[in-house]
């Protein structure tokens, strides 16, 4: 028989038996562990000073590397502007001077090349075709019959191949590359000075002009800066830290490695040869084991025995060293042993005391009582915790489970009581779940309301179907949360795609497809739907393989997805959608036995669908009002940016214009070098200019016009003729018509929206391509008269 013991015995039961064990062992105990830990102590304190000094080093030699790059980024970046800021003025003074003499440009842009060369310390100015081939060398007078193109940079690029490619697709580049050292040479293909270099394209002669910025000096400049401040710096103990720099040589030898740039603590050293068999005073051979670490990680830690700053005597040293491998410099730093040992001392007499201190306190253990009354204290509160927080992590199991706590199991009668209440909360939870599922998919399905209804249908079939064929309540109940999150997924598709009026093109479909791939990323993540995430994935497999996502087999899968693949078809053939009335279920039975479905599956329940179908609230799909129809299919014909058709709703009422064989004019707009405008002004001018444009295309397409978009800078108005209306058609979109409507929307009052780097007015540069073409007298087909507009534009 059972015995349930109150919570007032137990509290009062462990602390007494507490109290006669505690006071006999308490004491020696304390003793033992107090003397330990300070031991502990101790060899910890030492390891985390080590540990700290070796972090610090790092940090220090690793937040210097970042200085150093961010010093040689920043400089490199102002050179870039300045170089730009050259290359723009040089183009610019050219331009001008091709459009005041184009007889003697040549030879001015060159003299003015030369004079712009050597009037900058570090500035060069060339000038190549566009095959390739040096047009100005300012350093070279002689022609030069290399293909520039074919040349290969010592880091195996070919950086005048490069500004060509690129120069196909924009009028300005800049790029980091490395250039002849030698131009006398050029054939020798002798490519590896370092520099910057920036072209901008100069359509008129086909050239690209060519600034180069040598970075050589720039960062043999930092360099020196660089070791000038790291010879200075200190820290730590007595200044005793400080940063020592080593280059490493080309080609290193055992003889010399690398040359010492930077060592405080030997300055004899300083610009000398470092030989790789140096060993400190016990035989190590430190530089072979930190250069062995840099070569194959990038860094190093190395103990090894080194001379004190300002004193003669060797003691142990942890240093840290990383390779810059920008400028093949090895940077390191770390701390002396006896620097640690100063600060551990102050800290071992810390521990020392508090060893003390434990020691006296145990002298006065007749005050063990206190301390014993607490130690209870703290046992009773851990029990009590754990057997109350063991109920409520069964309680957040079963939960997830959908299941109830066994009460049967506690004997403690105030936990009984807390795990009875729980269960009603678990029972509470599933109705709310529930209610909630369903009101989530309802919320979802109003986004696509062609299917309102469909996943609780689903659901409810999908669970008859599992209590047909004898599965059990939880797996009745996990079937049918499959079905009611069997489309969540769809929360992921476009709606220009689930929403689309028409029929979807195959690309279209495929990405519909996805909605099954994404239903179950999403449950996955979700500790209480993961065990879905299978089932809900693979609802439109087909038993042959040709389903989705994963082109599965009917063996292969798991028996909730072939049950709601049976219930997902069977609810779609009985509700009626768009394009045909429903089914009714026989039909809808018939039909399935031709699907690749698990049909042994389907034969048991074929009564079960038609009953289930009979019984359950049939919802019909509620289609959205023919005015509500017209707004969203306006949408899918209508540019975003303009408000005009698409071209491919245009051509339809071209179409529509034929077909009534009424006489009309179709006018192609074309809105002439916008790519210069969006160079000279900004992109956001040119899709200023394109939407002004619009508009007032929009305002002069009155009576029976209509007007498209029909790709980026083209335009096109169709417009209804009579007799006596096609002169005034005609002059309506007339060429200065156009251009005056513009310049009064982008310079209202003279005031410029828009002006380029020279103060030119974006109203100088407007202009348009008009070409007309009339039904019947022109073609006779909407592709035909498009085709002759094309040509003509």
């Amino acid at each position: 028989m059972k015995h349930n013991f109150s919570m007032v015995s137990l509290l009062l039961g462990i602390p007494l038996f507490i109290a006669f064990v505690l006071i006999i062992t308490i004491g020696a105990y304390w003793y033992r562990y107090a003397e330990k830990s300070y031991n502990k102590n101790l060899k910890t304190i030492r390891e985390i000073y080590i540990t700290n000094a070796e972090n610090y080093s790092k940090y220090t030699i690793e937040n210097l590397i970042k200085q150093i790059k961010e010093d040689e980024k920043g400089t490199i970046e102002n050179k870039k502007t300045i170089l730009a800021n050259n290359v723009n003025r040089a183009f610019n003074y050219l331009y001008q001077l091709y459009r005041n003499d184009k007889g003697a440009f040549e030879k001015l842009a060159f003299f003015y090349l030369s004079e712009a060369t050597f009037k900058s310390n570090n500035i060069s100015f060339y000038v190549i075709d566009k095959s390739g081939r040096m047009v100005f060398n300012p350093f070279y007078n002689k022609p030069l019959n290399v293909k520039l193109t074919k040349l290969t940079s010592t880091d195996n690029k070919k950086p005048f191949l490069k500004l060509i490619e690129a120069s196909k697709d924009k009028d300005f580049g800049m790029y980091r590359q490395k250039w002849p050292y030698n131009w006398n040479f050029l054939s020798k293909q002798d490519l590896g000075r370092d520099g910057l270099t920036c072209f901008v394209k100069f359509r008129p002669m086909h050239w690209l002009i060519i600034g180069r910025y040598e970075l050589e000096p720039v960062i043999y400049q930092l360099k020196q800066k660089w070791v000038r401040q790291l010879s200075l710096y200190r820290y730590g103990k007595h200044n005793h830290g400080y940063i020592f720099v080593i280059e490493l040589s080309k080609e290193p030898s055992n003889d010399c490695f690398g040359i010492e740039l930077v060592n405080p603590n030997m300055p004899n050293n300083v610009n000398k040869c470092l030989n790789l068999n140096k060993s400190d005073y016990v035989g190590f051979f430190y530089r072979k084991k930190y250069l062995n670490d840099i070569m194959n990680k990038g860094y190093s830690f190395v103990k090894y025995y080194y001379k004190l700053p300002q004193t003669d005597k060797k003691v142990m040293k942890i240093s840290y060293i990383k390779l810059f491998k920008e400028w093949n410099w090895l940077i390191g730093t770390g701390i002396y042993i006896s620097d640690m040992n100063f600060t551990l001392a102050a800290k071992r007499q810390e521990a020392l005391e508090e060893f003390n201190s434990i020691k006296r306190t145990i002298a006065g253990i007749m005050l063990f009582t206190l301390g014993l009354l607490g130690l209870a204290y703290v046992l009773l509160s851990n029990f009590v915790e754990r057997k109350i927080s063991h109920v409520f992590k069964s309680f957040e199991q079963a939960l997830n489970r959908s299941e109830y706590l066994d009460e049967s199991k506690l004997k403690i009668k105030q936990l009984r009581w807390v795990t009875k209440n729980l269960n009603k909360a678990i029972k509470r939870f599933k109705e709310y779940e529930k209610g909630f599922l369903v009101s989530f998919v309802s919320v979802l399905e109003a986004r696509d309301i062609y299917t309102k209804g469909h996943s609780q249908r689903v659901a409810y079939y999908a669970k008859r179907i599992a209590k047909a064929i004898g599965l059990d309540e939880k797996m009745q109940e996990k079937i049918y949360k499959a079905g009611l999150l069997h489309d969540i997924g769809k929360i992921g598709i476009p709606d220009n795609i689930l929403l689309k009026p028409g029929r979807l093109t195959q690309n279209e479909y495929n990405i519909i497809k996805y909605h099954s791939l994404l239903s179950y990323e999403i449950l996955k993540r979700l500790e209480h739907f993961k065990d879905l995430a299978e089932p809900v994935k693979h609802h439109h497999e087909k038993c042959d393989g040709s389903g989705y996502p994963d082109g599965l087999t009917c063996k292969e899968l798991c028996i909730e997805a072939r049950i709601l693949a049976i219930a997902d078809i069977f609810d779609a053939l009985t509700t009626t959608r768009p394009y045909r009335k429903a089914f009714s279920p026989h039909e809808a039975i018939e039909i399935l036995k031709k699907e690749k479905i698990d049909q042994e599956l389907l034969e048991k329940v074929e009564d079960v669908l038609i009953e289930s179908f009979k019984t359950k609230h049939k919802t019909i799909a509620e289609f959205m009002s023919e005015q509500i129809d017209n707004i969203r299919s306006e949408i899918f014909k209508t540019d975003y940016m303009t408000g005009l058709l698409y071209i491919t709703a245009f051509i339809n009422k071209i179409r529509e214009f034929i077909s009534k064989n009424e006489p009309f004019v179709i006018i192609g707009i074309n809105i002439k070098g916008i790519s210069k405008i969006n160079y000279l002004f900004s992109t956001e001018a040119g899709n200023t200019l394109i939407t002004e444009t619009a508009e007032v295309i929009k305002t002069l397409s009155k009576d029976k016009c209509i007007s498209s978009r029909a790709y980026a800078d083209v335009f096109y108005v169709a417009c209804s003729l009579k007799e006596n209306q096609k002169i005034d058609c005609m002059d309506r979109f007339s060429k200065e018509k156009l251009k005056n409507a513009i310049k009064e929307r982008l310079a209202p009052n003279n005031k410029c929206k828009f002006t380029s780097k020279n103060n030119e007015c974006i109203t100088e540069y407007i202009d348009f391509k008009i070409y007309c073409v009339e039904y019947p007298k022109d073609g006779s087909t909407a592709e035909e008269l498009i085709y002759l507009i094309e040509e003509n534009l």
